[in-house]
């Protein structure tokens, strides 16, 4: 079984901006969640945890009762110079494709920062991690790291990617080809 967990619920979160590799505080609201998806955790049995080295994912893995494994790969998606815009409208401010169904959507950069196929790609080798794990894993990162991640993990096309973004108080958990959507007891 895999779990994929996403950080508590930032300033950013709150305004609807673009965060990307931007560290923005958490509010009171994802201080709760941090501690209560870090007790959730706490309560499995994993024989690994990997995690986004960015500080609004540090607030769980704080709390953690077993070692867990910072890998740069689960920094979220790279927004580059729209980093910190509304997300509202971003894509056609910076004149990008808005339009899921053109493929470009995945492929095209958002200037000076990455494509949705850019970090499909950076995350292959957390695949492969999470393939060699003989017991439960977790995975504690951002929205679209943990979409384009579960995509990859049950061989799914990236345009599914939309299907498995969850809020700060959800997880995924992953056995074989199932996949399944749960809230955190006790982060509200």
């Amino acid at each position: 079984m895999i779990y994929l967990c996403r950080h508590g619920q930032t300033f950013a979160n709150t305004s609807g901006r673009l965060q990307g590799r931007n560290d923005t505080p958490l509010t009171e609201v994802g201080r709760r969640q941090s501690e209560s998806t870090a007790n959730f955790l706490n309560r499995q049995a994993l024989e690994a945890i990997f995690a986004s080295p960015l500080k609004r994912v540090s607030a769980i893995t704080a709390r953690l009762s077993t070692s867990w494994i910072s890998l740069p790969e689960l920094v979220e998606l790279d927004f580059g110079r729209a980093s910190g815009e509304f997300s509202e409208g971003a894509r056609e401010r910076w004149g990008l494709v808005t339009d899921r169904s053109d493929t470009r959507f995945f492929t095209q950069r958002w200037p000076d920062g990455e494509s949705y196929q850019d970090l499909s790609r950076r995350l292959e080798d957390v695949v492969c991690k999470l393939s060699l794990l003989t017991g439960n894993g977790a995975v504690i990162a951002h929205q679209t790291v943990v979409a384009v991640l579960a995509t990859k993990l049950i061989g799914l096309p990236i345009e599914d990617y939309q299907s498995f973004k969850i809020s700060n108080d959800e997880y995924l958990e992953l056995e074989g080809d199932k996949i399944e959507r749960l809230q955190i007891v006790g982060a509200d």
